[in-house]
């Protein structure tokens, strides 16, 4: 099978529905969390902060909150060996100017963007050929 045709395979893109914020929070906050309950969430540490992507009022208060994010998901699983699928979703956003954060997982990759910009994404990625699923 050529690549086009793989590429091909992974344009449904999955919308769900809710809110997420980027948190930059302290240990303490994180430890505060019973993150078994919280269906989403994707945790960065590094030498200078930690920051949970995650769903909209999981944290009263933060150091920093950056609210008003949508989650796409590219339907996958995706193998590692296969090229250009994030790319042909992010292009065309790109060239929307709308912004995007990418967190990939070993199955998928999930696009956010900005609530504000959903209309304009929507339409953005219907003209590009994919399939949209809003959940």
């Amino acid at each position: 099978m050529n690549s086009q045709v793989l590429l091909n395979s992974y344009q449904t893109l999955v919308i769900n529905s809710e809110s997420y914020c980027i948190y930059q929070i302290s240990q303490e906050q994180y430890d505060s969390i019973d993150w078994n309950k919280v269906p989403f969430f994707s945790f960065t540490r590094t030498k200078n902060e930690m920051s949970v992507l995650t769903l909209s009022g999981i944290f009263n208060s933060a150091n920093k909150i950056e609210a008003g994010w949508k989650r796409l998901c590219i339907k996958g699983p995706i193998p590692f060996e296969l090229s250009g699928i994030l790319t042909s979703v992010l292009s065309p956003l790109a060239q929307m100017k709308i912004s995007v954060l990418v967190i990939s997982t070993f199955n998928t990759d999930y696009i956010f963007f900005k609530e504000a910009d959903m209309d304009k994404t929507i339409k953005t990625l219907k003209q590009a050929n994919f399939k949209l699923i809003l959940q």
